[in-house]
């Protein structure tokens, strides 16, 4: 009566198919077997439902295995309206980071995560939901502040931290944070604001300075319908500047849909496209993938295979230019 735990497993194994155009000597095509993801997570409440707590492991990340380790209370008494959760989590940062990968419509998340999104950061945030009784999730607000420098750090890399803030506004109650339209709503509709600041940069003893000041702002909206349809847009813009002083802008946008053609059969698709810096010509990256999904239990039992390419305009003719992937994924999660 005063605690409660709850275990869960996520594991995810995954065959890849690849395809270059040029094939670099030391990176030959190949196909592959992988276990992408084997998570335990340990997750409830201690002393007061109020009083909630998460610790998440990642087993095939042998250099760190600790993904989530907070604690979050909520000072409204279970009804959401204000929280505070401090330890090592998902900065609130990118409606598609955000997204649990075991809840991804395609098998894995676009260019645009590695490029714009600080995931996981060890800090505290305060966030909430205000709304009125039909939909109490109308506004979805987060903002936290950061060490900056990743999971598993013992301080900070430097004086300046990561600030970031977020809000979703859902006018007919939240899309949430699970791709595809698995709950089969007739309307879900989300619009998403975001501002993402983070000041890496470190003077050491000797040598020239490290890091980069970015500065990055963001725009997304998610759409479910029809009992079947899941349409997802995301938009980044923000100013980087390097160690050295250097300035420059940069800018990233992705557009995914499906269609549940049957409760378990589905068909997706996604084009993302990064420019680095706007001042310089061919130097974009994009990335387009459509993929089927056959879910036997919605997201918990689900197989998925798509196929895709990348293609970065900046690297070298005889290096890896442009990537031709298949990809096939069993999913469980128990």
């Amino acid at each position: 009566k005063n605690a409660q735990l709850v275990i869960s497993n996520r594991l995810q194994v995954r065959m890849t198919d690849e395809n270059r155009e040029v094939e670099p000597a030391n990176d030959p095509d190949r196909g592959s077997f992988r276990i992408r993801r084997m998570k335990t997570k340990f997750d409830g409440w201690i002393y007061s439902k109020n009083l909630t707590y998460e610790l998440q492991l990642n087993w095939p990340d042998s250099s760190n295995v600790l993904e989530d380790a907070n604690l979050d209370y909520d000072f409204t008494d279970g009804k959401k309206l204000f929280r505070l959760k401090a330890g090592q989590f998902k900065a609130p940062f990118s409606h598609q980071q955000l997204t649990s990968s075991g809840n991804l419509q395609l098998v894995d998340r676009s260019i645009l995560d590695a490029f714009f999104v600080p995931a996981r950061q060890i800090g505290v945030q305060l966030w909430g939901q205000v709304g009125p009784q039909a939909y109490p999730d109308f506004v979805d607000w987060r903002v936290g502040i950061f060490n900056g420098n990743g999971r598993t750090v013992s301080a900070n890399d430097n004086d300046e931290f990561e600030y970031n803030a977020r809000v979703m506004v859902s006018p007919w109650g939240s899309v949430g944070y699970s791709e595809s339209n698995l709950e089969a709503y007739d309307l879900r509709l989300s619009f998403i604001g975001e501002y993402h600041s983070n000041d890496t940069i470190v003077q050491p003893a000797t040598g020239a300075r490290t890091g980069s000041d970015v500065d990055t702002f963001g725009a997304g909206v998610v759409f479910k319908a029809v009992r079947s349809l899941f349409l997802y847009g995301q938009y980044f813009s923000g100013e980087s500047e390097s160690a050295a002083g250097v300035d420059s802008e940069r800018e990233g946008w992705l557009i995914q849909g499906g269609w549940l053609f049957t409760p378990k059969w589905e068909i997706a698709g996604r084009w993302a496209q990064i420019d680095p810096n706007t001042d310089t010509d061919d130097n974009d990256q994009t990335e387009w993938r459509a993929g089927i999904s056959w879910y036997l239990n919605k997201h918990n039992w689900k197989l998925q295979a798509d196929y895709g390419e990348t293609e970065n305009e900046a690297a070298a003719a005889t290096t890896n230019r442009k990537l031709k992937e298949i990809r096939v994924q069993a999913q469980l999660i128990f």
